[in-house]
């Protein structure tokens, strides 16, 4: 049985092969149509011309020969036809183009089989314009000058036909040192002698079409040489200048417009070319991309010439000068800033022509140029001079003046307060050993001996304010401060000048020795931008921020004044918190709301989740999130246990809204109204009569505010001081002190003088009044820095950053 299977598949495939079944015998396919054209490729035509085409059919038994059709490009109804609508194999056919066309056209000639019109073959032919004059007629060309560049394009007379075109002189004789360029029509070259009278020429023009066509009418040009006239400066002399000035006329100057090569593509540049990628060309005058709009004022005097071949060079005659600071352009642009003045006699320019053969025409003129000193100095305004401290060290102010002639020497006149000195650079510095309000007289002379107009000046020394107290033993800013039941104060974490490595270690400072000391034990990781709450127990609670090379925490650790020692916290908050707040409540536990969460993205994400620490368990508990995500806000705990939580930032939005934390329900509510601007960066203090002070911070990306507000409970409502502050600021302090006044010290102006400025200003809030005043300022700026009140009723200020000089301090001080 298998063996008969395997023979009825052998003899079926055999069939398969031989096709046997049904009797029937094996017939192979008929053969392909195709159609071939010759030629299979034509020159271009113009309008009216024809060429032959001959399309041959292969294995078409029947012979029956082709059809032709011509097919226009979209847009175009007449394109021109076959002189036979259908021949026979092998047998030429015209193309006949059309009479008229007014631009090149590309049309399409098809041969296809009348046995099967599905086999075919095409050519596509370019049909062209008749060659004809341009009507009416170009200009003629302008006259040429004896040694200067010529040219003049014969195409412009030209229209239609086939390019390229063969030109050639029928008559006439182009002027000594002009030639044809027969391929391009380009007359051109340095006419070497002057034409007595206009030559005029006439040329012939034949094009590239099939086949050729020449010009019915010849172009005609009328050619004129003249002699150049004799070369001579024709600008005023240059004018006189001052030092330090910009010299010369001020003028709108306009950007140029480039395109250079980036990568795969071509980039358009406005003003001097990169010079990573030189520019390619310029940007066509009438394209859309070529404004490029203007320099502002651009100032300098510019030479000019008139005569010989123009194409002026300038340049100064060997052995002359301009007056230092300035310089001459081979374009004749006089240009810069004096810098010396005086008398300058000898001041030699020449000029010469772009006349060829070289040596070129050249002219000279002497010039006197004289620049003057610098307009005198001025004072530059000040809106008051630091209040220094009886006996504290002065925090130095420099004087600064307008124009006038480096070195300035500075004076004054007038009793300035025993021990502060103003020296000749205009510092004013010392330690003043009187009291008192001292009003002086201040000049300032440059080195040409011009002197500015005096401007008074009042000095306040006041008898009790900052005075310098231990130095920290780590340079700290952003750092964190607590009183402690000792009466000591702790400080910890921030960074320094090395902002990877930061500060591990906490200091405490005693008050009645004004020093620092390390204490026994460091914290157990480095933390910038932390909070520090003392607990009811006495110990001191440091929660989140980052590390210093920007690692978020989300851990926290308590310091115990017994042992002198840190130890972590048995639980972590729920997410990584920096620029949050922390605040002890009535009942021992602390709130924890808001801040920046950095896990997972460098610029941080602001969130509105809040959380209490309870210290019997050291653990942290989620509550009710805020009605906003904030960052650099403030909180403050109310006289009725709960917390108001103020301002902060949100994408770069200052907020000026505000919520209250109840610990009742253990969740927030927004207040009544808002805040009358928004703030980050702010302060916010409990004053007498339960109200809240909320002063300065940022109102927006910055700029600091010199307004503040008042929080009223009772109504849930906020409303503007009596007066703001005298000095606009940001992470500054305010301490509220034993007297009722809030003391705001130090800060950043941000941007509000033109960039980033740290304070040593200080001033102070009386409730009573609702009014500010300036107090003694520090004795060197600070902001980011800490102000703790201590139980003597002085203030402690420690640490904080100079923006200015971008120093970390480790100075302290104490106001009293």
């Amino acid at each position: 049985m298998k063996n008969s299977l395997l023979l009825l598949i052998a003899i079926s495939g055999l069939c398969l092969l031989v096709a046997c079944g049904c009797g029937g015998s094996y017939r192979p396919p008929p053969p392909i149509i195709s159609v071939a054209l010759t030629p299979n490729s034509a020159p271009a035509l113009d309008a009216s011309q024809s060429d032959s085409f001959t399309a041959t059919v292969s294995n078409d038994s029947s012979n029956q020969g082709v059809n032709w059709t011509v097919t226009c490009p979209a847009g175009i109804s007449a394109c021109g036809a076959m002189a036979q609508a259908k021949s026979t194999s092998g047998a030429a056919n015209q193309y006949v183009a059309p009479a008229n066309a007014s631009a090149a056209e590309t049309v399409t000639v098809t041969a296809a089989s009348v046995s099967d019109a599905t086999k075919s073959a095409f050519v596509k032919v370019t049909v062209n314009p008749a060659l004809a004059l341009v009507s009416p007629a170009p200009a003629q060309p302008q006259p040429g000058l004896v040694g200067g560049s010529f040219s003049f394009n014969l195409v412009s007379f030209v229209q239609g036909g086939t390019a390229p075109f063969t030109w050639a002189i029928k008559s006439g004789t182009l002027p000594a040192g002009l030639t044809l360029d027969a391929k391009t029509g380009m007359v051109a070259g340095t006419p070497t002698a002057a034409t007595t009278a206009a030559v005029v020429m006439l040329f012939t023009c034949t094009d590239s079409g099939n086949p050729a066509t020449t010009l019915s009418a010849n172009p005609q040009i009328s050619l004129t040489i003249n002699t150049p006239a004799a070369l001579a400066i024709t600008s005023a002399a240059p004018p006189d200048g001052t030092m330090n000035v910009n010299y010369g006329p001020g003028s709108i100057g306009t950007l140029k417009c480039f395109w250079h090569q980036s990568g795969a593509g071509w980039i358009r540049t406005c003003g001097p070319c990169p010079t990573s990628a030189p520019c390619a060309f310029p940007c066509r005058p009438n394209s859309h991309a070529s404004p490029c709009g203007t320099t502002g004022l651009i100032f300098r005097f510019t030479l000019t010439a008139t005569g010989g071949v123009p194409g002026y060079t300038w340049a100064l005659a060997p052995g002359s000068s301009l007056p230092p600071g300035l310089t001459l352009t081979t374009s004749g642009a006089i240009a810069g800033k004096p810098t010396q003045f005086g008398t300058f006699n000898n001041v030699a320019v020449t000029v010469s022509d772009s006349a060829s053969p070289v040596p070129a025409t050249k002219t000279s003129a002497i010039y006197k140029i004289v620049i003057a000193p610098p307009p005198p100095p001025v004072i530059d305004a000040v809106p008051a001079l630091p209040i220094g401290t009886l006996g504290s060290p002065y925090v130095g102010f420099t004087f600064t003046a307008t124009n006038g002639l480096s070195p300035l020497t500075w004076s004054e006149t007038g009793a300035l307060p025993a021990g502060l000195v103003l020296s000749n650079a205009g510092v004013l510095s010392g330690t003043p050993t009187a009291a008192g309000s001292f009003p002086i007289t201040v000049q300032v002379q440059d080195s040409a001996g011009q002197n500015s107009a005096s401007q008074a000046f009042t000095i306040q020394i006041l008898a009790k304010g900052f005075a310098p107290t231990g130095s920290l033993g780590d340079s700290r800013v952003q750092h964190v401060a607590a009183l402690l039941t000792s009466g000591k104060v702790l400080i910890t974490g921030g960074t320094n000048d090395n902002a990877v490595t930061g500060p591990v270690t906490a200091e405490l400072y005693d008050p009645a020795a004004k020093t620092f000391a390390f204490t026994k034990g460091s914290m157990g990781i480095k933390r910038v931008s932390a909070t520090a709450t003392v607990l009811k127990s006495g110990k001191v609670l440091v929660i989140g921020g980052s590390a210093p090379d920007g690692t978020p925490l989300a851990t926290a650790e308590i310091y115990d004044p017994a042992s002198d020692t840190f130890a972590p916290t048995t639980g972590s908050m729920q997410s990584t918190r920096v620029y949050h707040t922390a605040t002890l409540l009535n009942d021992g536990t602390v709130l924890v709301a808001g801040g920046l969460d950095v896990s997972g993205n460098s610029s941080g994400v602001p969130v509105a989740t809040a959380e209490l620490f309870d210290p019997t368990t050291a653990s942290f508990t989620p509550v009710a999130n805020m009605g906003a995500p904030r960052y650099f806000h403030d909180a403050t705990l109310l006289a009725s246990g709960k917390v108001l939580v103020t301002g902060g930032s949100i994408s770069g939005s200052m907020l000026t809204t505000a919520e209250l934390y109840d610990p009742v329900t253990k969740t927030f509510s927004l207040t009544v109204g808002n805040m009358t601007v928004g703030r980050a960066g702010h302060t916010a203090t409990l004053v007498s009569g339960g109200k809240v002070l909320m002063a300065g911070g940022a109102a927006s990306f910055g700029a600091a505010t010199a307004t503040a507000e008042l929080f009223d409970p009772a109504t849930a409502t906020f409303s503007p001081t009596t007066g703001a502050m005298v000095t606009a600021r940001s992470l500054h302090t305010a301490t509220l002190l034993s007297n009722g006044q809030v003391l705001l010290a130090g800060g950043d102006a941000f941007f509000n003088n033109g960039g980033p400025q740290s304070l040593s200003a200080a001033e102070l809030f009386d409730p009573a009044t609702g009014s500010f005043a300036s107090t003694a300022d520090m004795t060197t700026v600070r902001e980011s820095h800490t102000a703790t009140l201590l139980g003597n009723g002085q203030v402690l200020v420690v640490g904080g950053a100079d923006s200015t000089s971008g120093s970390v301090l480790a100075t302290a001080e104490l106001y009293q």
